[in-house]
């Protein structure tokens, strides 16, 4: 009930007739169970459609990180790569789906398909990024000093593959208390963890798979020291994941 009224409250206050929620499930989120995870999108679309809005949960997969940033700094190039038309797929798909949800509700276009193909065309032909960069201006905010700034932290070190295979293993919530412990969050923008390789893809013992920027020395050495347990790596690739496992609609 508290994380209902939060999260609720806030988008209320905000003042959009329309909300998509994406709730989490897996070692990365709050409600770590998929059950606990699904009361809670059934208690936010109830809440939502009580105060007279039209809502949308999905109920989506973060066992492993979704895309291959970790931390402040570090996920806003990701995200602005995206709209810049990079292929970053589960950052990308769930983007799209989320958009396309959103204009369905809205009413603005009559079926997801339809909404999913708009929302391709508009991210594929920049117009998106225009908006975004609309906003922010709007807002405030400078994107040409986000491009300048002195990227990555004060310290970095690598994690290396211990062995060649299949990465089998990469724990979300690991991963995010690794980026805790490196700065991002709390001192450091540009502390955080990047990914080089992701769950099923093939890797060679001795190359990186990730790379910690960190604040200081010390964090450093204490997040790769969290990291070292995040990974395994085995003979077989991994079975394949859902990213989005149900839509409340």
């Amino acid at each position: 009930p508290l994380v209902t009224a939060s999260i609720v409250g806030k988008k209320l206050a905000g003042g959009a007739d329309v909300f998509i929620m994406d709730v989490k499930a897996g070692r990365g989120a709050l409600f770590e169970s998929q059950p606990r995870a699904l009361r809670l999108a059934r208690w936010l679309k109830r809440a939502a459609e009580e105060a007279g809005r039209r809502c949308v949960c999905l109920l989506t997969e973060m066992g492993v990180p979704l895309g291959r940033m970790v931390g402040n700094a570090l996920e806003v190039e990701e995200a602005l790569a995206v709209l810049d038309g990079e292929h970053i797929p589960e950052v990308r798909e769930l983007a799209l789906e989320l958009v396309a949800r959103g204009l369905v509700a809205a009413g603005l276009v009559a079926d997801v398909v339809e909404a999913r193909d708009m929302a391709r065309r508009r991210l594929d032909d920049g117009s998106a990024r225009e908006v975004f960069a609309r906003m922010l201006a709007a807002q405030g905010g400078d994107l040409a000093a986000f491009a300048r700034r002195k990227r990555g932290g004060a310290h970095t070190g690598e994690l290396m593959a211990p062995r060649s295979g299949w990465l089998r293993r990469l724990d979300a919530r690991t991963v995010g208390r690794a980026a805790l412990m490196a700065g991002a969050g709390t001192d450091d923008p540009e502390a955080g963890v990047q990914l080089l390789a992701k769950r099923g893809e093939r890797v060679n013992a001795g190359n990186p798979l990730l790379v910690v920027h960190a604040s200081t020395g010390e964090r450093l050495a204490a997040a790769l020291k969290e990291l070292a347990g995040s990974l395994a790596v085995g003979d077989e690739p991994p079975g394949p994941r859902r990213l989005i496992r149900r839509v409340l609609d």
